[in-house]
């Protein structure tokens, strides 16, 4: 039975005499700082005269031999100001210090999950842009090799021309095959309809819908780098 007073107030687990030795080492800890944060300040306070000229030869002779006073001033205010801030955090108490402790946890955690959410705009930005890039060269090759004896400069002007009314009004959102067919069908480029390739069954507009979406597919497809090789069974690359 615990028959201490002075534990007597104490909650189950808490063991009095480990929060006394924690005291006492954060007092002694503020005695110190106390200590050095005077010296810091006498020190500062002399280097300060001697910049300033108010010392005498014998009192100048220990700061003759500094390259810069002005940058161990600064320096020793430095000092000083972290010996505060110390100073300040070891007077908390234990209810103040566990709230510092849990925003500090909080604002760290709100800044991991903006670096990953930034990452992730990232990743669907650069995807963006590739898709637009793939579009955009699927057509760029599909009008050169359906109009091959347009010049370089007029072809150019009138994809940009198309790609530039397109983005007023669009985003590439959607299906990058139905993009390209639709592209490729406001500048009147595409397979030709054969009425014996394909279903019998289908009316005019859907072949033609269906031709469209083959070119396209074809013009993409063109542009998606090769399969690897696949292994042989026995582990050795194929002949």
């Amino acid at each position: 039975m615990n028959t201490n007073p002075a534990n007597a107030n104490f909650p189950t687990g808490q063991c009095p005499d480990r929060e006394a030795a924690r005291e006492k080492r954060r007092l002694r800890r503020i005695a110190v700082l106390e200590q050095v944060c005077d010296i810091n300040v006498q020190a500062a306070e002399r280097l300060g005269k001697y910049i300033g000229g108010e010392l005498s030869e014998i009192e100048s002779q220990p700061f003759a031999r500094l390259a810069d006073p002005c940058t161990a001033l600064t320096r020793l205010t430095q000092s000083v100001r972290r010996i505060v801030a110390l100073q300040e955090r070891l007077d908390e108490d234990d209810e103040t210090r566990e709230k510092r402790l849990k925003a500090e946890r909080a604002e760290r955690e709100r800044a991991i999950q903006a670096q990953a959410a930034e990452r992730r705009r990232q990743a669907g930005q650069d995807e963006f842009e590739e898709k637009k890039d793939t579009i955009r060269q699927a057509i760029r090759n599909a009008y050169r090799d359906i109009n091959p004896n347009v010049a370089l400069a007029d072809r150019e002007s009138l994809l940009d021309d198309l790609f530039r009314d397109y983005e007023d009004h669009f985003n590439y959102e959607g299906d990058a095959v139905e993009i390209v067919a639709e592209l490729c069908g406001e500048l009147g480029i595409g397979y030709l309809d054969d009425e014996d390739d394909g279903d019998v069954d289908l009316s005019p507009e859907e072949r033609a819908k269906a031709s469209a979406i083959r070119f396209a597919e074809d013009y993409l497809n063109a542009l998606r780098p090769p399969d690897p090789p696949r292994a042989a069974a026995n582990g050795h690359d194929p002949p």
